[in-house]
């Protein structure tokens, strides 16, 4: 059981803080609940602690954890399913999983993508946009960072990325 005051992170809203737990009705029984603080968008969730490890919820990364995702995200990046709603499957199963390494992935593919013919839709660019923030939350509350300071870190992590991917196709 997680504690009161542990940074989480959950796949759907990103990363926060576990307030309480608290007791509450339930289809006419009492239900222990995480009441969580997402702080990148200011919202209070309530996860039901028997669902809470089938829902995702796990304790924020650490920076060992952080560093080790991030070498994927530098690694050589995967062709994503021509077929769109192939690719959008996979994407969405990589985001639910809330592993750190999945969000590096998902960002580091779709940021790939045109060098291995795929072409983006709309859908894609909402779930690379989703991916960075769920990141950018993750990294606040690991290097208590504001909101700025993370978007600007993951913004330039995939800066790089394009530079180093740019420099290797022309060697």
């Amino acid at each position: 059981m997680l504690e009161s005051g542990a940074k989480v992170f959950y796949p759907n809203q990103g990363a926060g803080l576990i307030k309480s737990v608290e007791n509450m009705q339930f289809i006419g029984s009492p239900r222990e609940y995480y009441k969580v603080y997402m702080q990148m968008n200011s919202l209070i969730l309530y996860i039901p602690l028997y669902d809470a490890d089938k829902m995702g919820l796990r304790r924020l990364s650490t920076p060992e954890q952080l560093e080790e995702a991030r070498t994927l995200f530098f690694a050589e990046s995967k062709q994503l399913p021509q077929n769109s709603s192939d690719r959008k499957q996979l994407l969405k199963n990589r985001l639910k999983s809330g592993k750190l390494s999945d969000l590096y992935q998902v960002i580091r593919d779709l940021t790939c993508s045109k060098d291995h013919g795929t072409k983006v839709n709309a859908e894609d660019k909402y779930i690379l946009e989703h991916a960075i923030e769920l990141l950018e939350s993750e990294l606040m509350l690991i290097h208590k960072l504001s909101g700025e300071g993370a978007g600007l870190l993951v913004r330039e992590e995939i800066r790089q990325r394009s530079l180093d991917a740019a420099v290797q196709i022309t060697k």
